[in-house]
């Protein structure tokens, strides 16, 4: 009987401990179901194999959402957010949020950026030199790729032997490749001249300069030249000839008569 009383005594003490455990695990299981409940996870079915080119320009993330799920299979109300990008290639992950009568959920995606566009190679200037003068060809040529900035160049390989030392033309193949393995090429010549020869300048016979001529003494004062001297005797007044006094008398006796008729 002692027994028997101790152990209803024992069954008791342990229905009375177990009654609150009972109703506490009940209410965490009622709470644990409320988070779930406010807790939106949609399905969301994704499309397969989800490929995007390389883009290096700022993007609308929302214009890409019919690309990434399959929204004829997705119940939801609106996409709160989708967070990707385009501007490297590779293997990605991104995010995004629905929106489904109020509730938000979230999901991870996977995704690849590719790259299948080949370089572009210009050619700036036809690499022309002469005889002797060795050209950095890397400076004729420039390429661009949808990978890098537009202020932004590549590296270029030139391919062809080009002998500077002999005139003639050469031709050359300049290579460009990018990150995803799209390589480019352009063919091109180098052209080597030979020098221009020289004409000779003709000679001008030189003139000697005019020297003023030099006494051969220079020292010696000269000695001035005598003047004949002039010859100051008086010169005897010509008498006149017999015509020159004939012709005075008839000179007179003209006057003369004049005179007479006066």
């Amino acid at each position: 009987m002692k027994f028997d009383r101790l152990a209803a005594i024992l069954l008791g003490v342990v229905i009375v401990l177990l009654i609150p455990t009972g109703i506490i695990v009940k209410n965490d299981l009622q709470d644990a179901k409320q988070k779930t409940e406010n807790i939106f996870i949609p399905e969301i079915i994704f499309k397969e194999n989800i490929r995007f080119p390389l883009d290096l320009e700022e993007i609308n993330p929302h214009d890409y959402v019919s690309k990434i799920i399959d929204t004829d299979k997705t119940d939801f109300d609106e996409v709160k957010t989708l967070q990707f990008s385009l501007n490297k290639i590779g293997e990605k992950t991104g995010i995004i949020s629905l929106v489904q009568k109020g509730r938000v959920g979230e999901k991870t995606f996977k995704y690849e950026v590719y790259d299948d566009i080949m370089p572009i190679i210009r050619e700036l200037e036809t690499p022309v030199t002469e005889v002797g003068n060795v050209l950095d060809l890397t400076d004729y040529f420039v390429a661009s790729d949808n990978s890098i900035k537009e202020d932004e160049t590549m590296d270029l390989t030139i391919d062809g032997y080009v002998n500077y030392d002999v005139a003639g033309t050469y031709a050359i193949t300049v290579y460009a490749e990018d990150d995803s393995g799209n390589r480019a090429e352009l063919n091109s010549i180098v052209t080597v001249t030979a020098p221009e020869p020289i004409a000779p300048t003709p000679e001008v016979p030189s003139t000697p300069a005019e020297t003023p001529s030099t006494p051969s003494q220079p020292n010696k004062p000269q000695k001035p030249v005598d003047k004949e001297p002039e010859d100051e005797t008086p010169r005897e007044e010509e008498k006149p000839s017999g015509d020159d006094l004939l012709g005075e008398d008839e000179e007179n006796n003209e006057n003369q008569e004049v005179e007479d008729a006066s």
